[in-house]
């Protein structure tokens, strides 16, 4: 198991949370809601993790600008 310590305290309010193992083929792995405060979010092993919190719209950017 490893951890990672984040400051999210300066988000307005909870906000859903998910985490990507950068090594391993895409698939998220939802962390829950995550409070606007210093916290540990422990992920299932030592790797490479991206985490993005928030909500996201599918959006696409068009190629040839």
């Amino acid at each position: 198991m490893s951890s990672i310590r984040m400051d999210l305290s300066g988000m307005p309010d909870a906000q859903p949370a998910v985490a990507v193992d950068c090594k391993k083929a895409y698939e998220e792995i939802e962390l829950g809601t995550l409070n606007p405060e210093n916290q540990t979010i422990n992920l299932p092993r030592t790797s490479d993790w991206a985490i993005a919190v928030g909500i996201f719209e599918n959006t696409r950017v068009k190629p040839g600008r």
